[in-house]
């Protein structure tokens, strides 16, 4: 691995200034420590009438205690749980599992873990619902973030599966979600950018939703 440091934008228009003059020494002290800790997904599930399951998922961990990153994806996920918790069971079709997996900022080994460890119920999941970043749009000025009344970017990964795509896209129109780009899993790579991306590459199909420019 190769260390790296954040930088201000500020003080990174301040590098590059010092970088077009010519040849520049700079000297980077990073302090951190490394060490292998044990940590945990967080699994809840509500019944349904069927012996097929959909997950509804985020990550739990970020790279520092962000409101966006992910406390708005716990918070999605908990709305899931609190409204389906109040539909009697016999009206619930499938099995819901509310995932919250750890280890997004190492690698998503949370998530790898759940579907590497689960390849009995992976085979009976109908869908995989992932839901993390959501944040108001913001404007650089004075150095400073300056809230703006539009939502950041929402980017839905959908699977190819034209009937879901139906759905999600009249879900959108009529929930009016402005700024929404609906996405192929595979759009930026070979599996979404989020956490839930492991879903997909074990072949669950997926409706998963991000915010982009964080």
């Amino acid at each position: 691995p190769i260390p790296g440091v954040y930088l201000s934008k500020s003080d990174g228009e301040r590098l590059k200034e010092l970088m077009g003059q010519g040849a520049v020494r700079a000297k980077i002290v990073a302090k951190s420590k490394t060490e292998k800790v044990t940590t945990h997904n967080v699994i809840g599930t509500l019944p349904g009438v069927s012996d097929e399951w959909i997950v509804i998922g985020s990550h739990h961990d970020g790279p520092w205690a962000s409101a966006v990153e992910d406390a708005s994806g716990i918070a999605m996920v908990l709305a899931q749980a609190k409204y389906w918790s109040q539909v009697p069971q016999e009206e619930r079709p499938h099995n819901l599992l509310f995932l919250l997996t750890s280890g997004h900022m190492a690698g998503g080994v949370g998530c790898q873990a759940f579907v590497n460890d689960n390849a009995e119920l992976i085979d009976r999941i109908v869908l995989e619902i992932h839901l993390e970043h959501t944040a108001r749009e913001c404007r650089g000025e004075d150095g400073r973030l300056i809230p703006t009344d539009q939502p950041e970017i929402r980017w839905w990964w959908v699977s190819k599966i034209t009937e879901l795509e139906d759905v999600v896209e009249d879900a959108i129109q009529v929930e009016d979600l402005r700024r929404s780009l609906l996405l192929p899993p595979d759009a930026l790579g070979g599996r979404p950018t989020t956490d839930g991306g492991h879903f997909h590459l074990a072949g669950v199909p997926i409706v998963q939703r991000a915010n982009s420019g964080l």
